[in-house]
């Protein structure tokens, strides 16, 4: 908010961290919490592929999941940038781990 010169609304929520000044470089600051995104409802994915509903980055590797809980993948972004390779059924601990952190993310956020 400070970035775009306004003020918090004080009837909505705030899950999120300060980062103003990690993104001003005035010192190196690293996040205490996750980072997660829920797609818009109106947005369905280009092209009618099914594009994921959360997602959430965790170092090397990436969840994503339509907010049913179908559709699970997790990649491993460092080996794997171009999201080829799904690694939910090789992978199940990482899947089950990542699963439980985004559950609580999007529990914390509602």
């Amino acid at each position: 908010m400070k970035v775009a010169g306004t003020k918090p609304d004080n009837n909505v929520k705030n899950v999120g961290e300060r980062m103003y000044a990690a993104i001003s470089g005035v010192k190196q600051v690293k996040r205490s919490k996750l980072l997660f995104w829920i797609r818009s409802a109106y947005r369905r994915g280009d092209n009618g592929n099914n594009s994921p509903d959360l997602g959430m980055p965790k170092r090397d590797y990436k969840m994503m999941i339509d907010s049913d809980g179908s559709h699970i993948q997790l990649y491993n972004d460092e080996k794997d940038m171009g999201k080829s390779q799904n690694l939910k059924d090789t992978e199940p601990d990482k899947t089950a781990e990542l699963m439980n952190e985004l559950e609580d993310c999007c529990q914390s956020s509602s």
